[in-house]
């Protein structure tokens, strides 16, 4: 099985918000692949100033939602 995952995330004033999707498709057929897991997440940002910082947040915020 192979496992794909999406994760986009933007920061807009104080809130960091998140999307991630997984999807998975057979290693013997590609084009069958579907959608596994889903989830959305908004958390409040800390006012970090660099940008490991901030993708630490963003996955700290995803593992929440697991």
């Amino acid at each position: 099985m192979r496992y794909e995952l999406r994760l986009t995330a933007f920061d807009m004033l104080d809130q960091i918000h998140v999307s991630a999707v997984l999807y998975s498709s057979p290693p013997d057929d590609p084009d069958l692949s579907g959608r596994v897991w889903a989830t959305t997440v908004t958390c409040r940002g800390r006012g970090t100033e660099t940008a490991k910082a901030w993708t630490r947040e963003v996955l700290e915020a995803t593992l929440e939602a697991l």
